[in-house]
């Protein structure tokens, strides 16, 4: 009787806890609203391809291809245009089952401006190098419910700007294995900028992900979803909500799992 009255106190905890990570997202996404004078809703779809390369069984290396389309002025067509374009390489090592150190030592972004009525776009194209070090933990709370959290740090290089940005980054979320190839997915991610406050705000994005990540076949998994996004423009007091479907498909070289 003991056991069972402290297995029952653990799961009561679990579920408590499950509870109040998702009512810290559910609040993010409803109330997070950063000062700005003007606030647009953009519609946007990011594609992203990536190869998985074991190198041994706690190392793997990434190679990652990403495009983003953005929709037309006025519309809401997720495709109108050219948005984003990117190549990023990672190195992920897995320290034990619950923590993984990952590194991405060169990438390479080449940026589109975003399309809006209310300000003139200044700048066509930049170019963007990227550096980032990232670290994950994922802990089991209940039978298929784990607690993830990820922080990373990120160095960036653009063309267009005179002083390069760090930008601190923090996921918290909820992953519910639904079966051996089905896991769905709620998380929050906070975006910060903490390198040169006078030139740039503080905040920079909050996004709410909910995903579900499929195991295609033994080699080839995806990821589709929706991004809900808080996007405070640099250099202009302009907010957007950004309404984005992803669609991620990676394919891996040697046995891969969810």
């Amino acid at each position: 009787m003991a056991t069972l009255e402290i297995n029952c106190q653990i799961k009561r905890k679990m579920w408590t806890r499950v509870v109040k990570i998702l009512a810290f997202i559910l609040i993010n996404t409803l109330s997070f609203s950063p000062f700005a004078l003007f606030s647009q809703n953009l519609y946007n779809t990011w594609l992203r391809g990536a190869i998985d390369i074991p190198v041994s069984p706690k190392l793997n290396t990434v190679i990652e291809l990403q495009h983003r389309r953005q929709s037309s002025m006025n519309t809401s067509d997720f495709v109108g245009g050219n948005l984003l374009t990117s190549y990023r390489n990672w190195v992920h090592y897995s320290y034990s089952p619950s923590l993984k150190l990952s590194v991405s030592p060169f990438a390479f972004f080449r940026h589109n401006d975003i399309i809006h009525p209310t300000f003139e776009s200044t700048d066509k194209t930049a170019k963007e190098f990227r550096f980032s070090l990232a670290v994950e933990m994922k802990e089991k709370m209940l039978n298929n419910f784990y607690f993830a959290n990820r922080f990373a740090s990120e160095y960036r290089i653009l063309s267009n700007r005179n002083i390069d940005i760090i930008r601190f980054r923090n996921r918290v979320g909820v992953n519910y294995l639904l079966s051996s190839k089905v896991n769905l997915s709620l998380s929050n991610e906070f975006i910060l900028n903490i390198h040169k406050l006078n030139d740039y705000p503080l905040f920079n994005q909050n996004r709410t992900v909910l995903s579900t990540e499929l195991m295609a076949l033994q080699d080839v998994k995806f990821e589709i979803g929706y991004i809900y996004l808080h996007r405070l423009i640099n250099h202009l007091p302009l907010q957007f909500k950004e309404h984005n479907l992803f669609l991620h498909l990676s394919y891996s070289l040697g046995k891969t799992s969810l």
